[in-house]
């Protein structure tokens, strides 16, 4: 497990809301202990975005990726629930 820190976002820091567990070829994001994103086999999967720090969090868990992550309405177009 390793925290999510700010990259691309304004903010100075997540204060350990945000972390990442990895195994085997899958990243899975959890914001606020909930699992909100997985990265697997090349293709984002968005399972949650129910608070504002959820999308920070899965928007910055994308960039960091190589994932286009404009607003909360693009990511759901293009990631929610695909895997």
């Amino acid at each position: 497990m390793e925290y999510l820190e700010p990259i691309y976002s304004c903010r100075s820091s997540f204060n350990k809301e945000a972390f990442v567990v990895s195994e085997d070829d899958k990243k899975i994001l959890f914001s606020l202990h909930e699992k909100v994103c997985i990265i697997e086999n090349g293709k984002a999967s968005v399972k949650d975005l129910h608070t504002a720090s959820d999308v920070i969090h899965v928007k910055e868990f994308l960039k960091q990726n190589g994932f286009k992550a404009k607003n909360k309405s693009q990511i759901i177009i293009d990631y929610f629930n695909k895997i």
